[in-house]
């Protein structure tokens, strides 16, 4: 019992009546269809060219399997994670950039206002005092 309840997942049974639900449509559908591709063109029965593309379906599904896409977003996810490190190392760098002329405006700043006071210092001191 145990072996049919793992053979009926919720996918299988979801897929089996996708088919039923194809079949009955294509059974239902005999009459004769002019198909076009590219330069040339086929007349055949409308049922032949639903089971056909359903066919063509399941091979894709089957080609690219569940684990391709769980690789393709492992890969991005990677990538992603890897470029926004990048984007935090460079903020991080600009953030401390901008904190080091800062320090150095500051730094200006006083050696100006030290300059200006020494000036006015000197200015003062070369001016005779009258008495």
């Amino acid at each position: 019992m145990k072996d049919a309840k793992s053979f009926f997942t919720f996918k299988r049974v979801v897929a089996l009546i996708i088919v039923v639900l194809v079949a009955v449509f294509a059974l239902q559908n005999w009459t004769s269809v002019e198909v076009s591709l590219l330069f040339f063109a086929v007349k055949m029965p409308l049922i032949i060219l639903i089971l056909a593309m359903l066919a063509v379906g399941v091979f894709v599904g089957w080609v690219f399997e569940k684990s391709d896409f769980d690789h393709l977003v492992v890969n991005l996810e990677q990538e992603t994670r890897k470029e926004l490190d990048d984007i935090q190392t460079q903020l991080q760098n600009d953030k401390t950039a901008k904190k080091e002329a800062e320090k150095a405006s500051q730094v200006a700043d006083k050696a100006k206002e030290a300059d200006a006071a020494s000036e006015k210092t000197s200015d003062e001191s070369s001016q005779p005092e009258d008495k």
